[in-house]
């Protein structure tokens, strides 16, 4: 990329359109989410096959983000935005037409595919606009959650009316993000990256911090996600309660990120630590007040603003340490970290708690995916 494109590409704002694009696919993927598994479900296919489905799109997820410095060295961000939104139609609109199990496979694997390509190529658009970058990551990640919350919330509006209808919804959604993706600002491939670039970026001890960081954000909501609902329900909390409590947690994920849009800067420091430690402290209290409402609300509030801080600061960390032709591979290395820590916590979580028990196993899991974060910031993280 040359000066003088790289000039012309940041001396525009495109980022509300590029938000829209976010909101509206973050908006059919929450819906899919739920539509998919159910669809499944009401067609006559196993429970467990519908939770291996879901595993086989979080598999396709983690292997297409390998693919990511290599595809943003040779493709615009831009048309990986598009590209990504149209493989999210396209799994949905597949369902329009049979629901076979290959069918069910090809629509997760195209559900995977899309999240992978789009959510680290919008970053990448976004940190070369104009503004400061941390605050253009952070509001991505606010727009996300809106989608993302609205999404789910509405989907079994749309299932009520009819399956056709509500697959019609999530490939209409996908489509705009599609749409809106190819009016964005062109801006140009990243030079590719040399061979072993990526281990040794992650051995620059700032790349390592914003890839562990990552790492965390991940590993929070892979617990969310999995245990603790059930951490909720097996104290005696009502599935609507279960329901609030966990509405509250996304709420603090979204609020930590809009703390961030207003006010994040480069200094991560004590951000990092404010993450780490929320989300260590919030998890480990969680079982202990489980049965308790107000209390459990709070220590999800706590976790779920560490999560939404680390998520924004990953990205924002390896961006602010490497040189611009090196930006790419940095923020797909964080992504991929990130990926990792969602699809295998939830696992070793089910390994571990039945021989210590779920709320210990808890404990141990946020200390787990929060420990290297803390410690490479503590040992000297020299870019304040």
């Amino acid at each position: 990329m040359t000066h003088a494109e790289a000039a012309a590409g940041q001396g525009r704002d495109d980022a509300p359109r590029a938000l829209t694009a976010v909101v509206a696919f973050g908006f059919a993927l929450g819906a899919s989410g739920v539509v998919f598994p159910l669809l499944a479900l009401d067609h006559g296919i196993a429970p467990a096959i519908v939770g291996l489905l879901v595993a086989a799109s979080g598999a396709t997820h983690l292997t297409s983000r390998l693919l990511l410095p290599w595809l943003l060295a040779r493709v615009h961000d831009r048309t990986l935005m598009a590209f990504a939104a149209a493989s999210l139609a396209l799994s949905a609109a597949v369902l329009l037409v049979t629901t076979s199990l290959g069918t069910f496979i090809a629509a997760q694997a195209l559900n995977g595919l899309a999240r992978a390509l789009f959510w680290t190529s919008n970053q990448t658009h976004l940190v070369r606009g104009k503004g400061i970058p941390i605050r253009r990551l952070a509001q991505s990640q606010m727009a996300s959650h809106v989608g993302g919350l609205a999404g789910p919330t509405l989907a079994g509006v749309l299932l009520a009316r009819s399956a056709p209808f509500a697959l019609t919804v999530v490939t209409a959604m996908a489509a705009v993000a599609a749409v809106i993706s190819m009016t964005l600002i062109r801006r140009p491939p990243y030079e590719r990256p040399a061979a072993g670039g990526r281990r040794q970026l992650w051995r620059q001890r700032p790349v390592a911090l914003g890839c562990w960081t990552s790492f965390s954000a991940g590993g929070w909501r892979g617990i969310l996600d999995s245990f603790v609902p059930v951490v909720l329900a097996t104290s005696g909390i009502g599935p609507a309660m279960v329901g609030y409590l966990m509405a509250v947690a996304e709420a603090a994920t979204v609020a930590a990120a809009a703390w961030l849009a207003r006010y994040g800067h480069e200094r991560f420091a004590v951000p990092v630590r404010v993450a780490g430690s929320s989300v260590l402290l919030g998890s480990a209290v969680l079982p202990l007040v489980a049965d308790r409402p107000v209390l459990a609300g709070i220590a999800l509030a706590v976790a779920g603003a560490g999560g939404g801080l680390a998520g924004s600061l990953g990205p924002a960390i390896v961006n602010a340490n490497v040189e611009h032709r090196q930006q790419g591979t940095a923020i797909a290395l964080a992504g991929t970290y990130r990926a990792a820590a969602r699809l295998a916590t939830p696992t070793v979580i089910a390994a571990v708690a039945g021989l210590v028990g779920i709320p210990l196993t808890l404990g141990l899991a946020a200390a787990s995916v929060v420990g290297p974060m803390l410690v490479l910031n503590q040992s000297g993280f020299r870019r304040n």
